[in-house]
């Protein structure tokens, strides 16, 4: 845990919030919504949301490619936190909530292999991101019209 204690003393700003269209399993069109909170020299932190209406692969079983293409696209920073969400309105969720898993790779020959997904919760992702995540709910509603709903906010 020392990691994640490490992140939350830097503020992280929301640098890159915007749908992403990907290849999904053989060749399936696919898309999910990243948000990317980068305060280099501290690690990245990517949020990486699946949609309502990808019609393709999910973000669990594209989360190899996904997060090596991205992280391509940043520049490969050393420090590089995979945080995968799914809201109640998301394509296929079977959760009732908000869901979020923090995604551990392993680095082979370039590329992220050998996921492995550790549950955390809403309040753990906000305070990785430092509470930037109401600059996101402000900038650019992904699955709802509503902010609130975004994150699963009650009131």
């Amino acid at each position: 845990m020392r990691f994640i204690e490490y992140v939350q003393e830097s503020t992280m700003p929301l640098v890159r919030n915007e749908l992403y269209r990907y290849q999904g399993l053989n060749g399936m069109p696919s898309e999910a919504w990243i948000r990317v909170y980068d305060n280099r020299p501290h690690p990245v932190a990517v949020i990486c949301s699946q949609t309502a209406t990808s019609p393709g692969t999910s973000v669990s079983n594209a989360a190899e490619g996904l997060a090596t293409s991205i992280w391509y696209e940043l520049g490969q920073p050393a420090g590089f936190l995979w945080i995968e969400h799914y809201a109640p309105e998301s394509q296929g969720t079977l959760f009732k909530d908000h869901f979020y898993q923090l995604v551990l790779f392993a680095l082979v020959n370039g590329a992220f292999s050998s996921p492995e997904w550790i549950r955390v919760t809403q309040a753990q992702v906000k305070q990785i991101v430092r509470g930037s995540m109401q600059e996101c709910d402000e900038a650019a509603p992904m699955l709802s019209s509503d902010p609130s709903k975004i994150l699963g906010e009650k009131g």
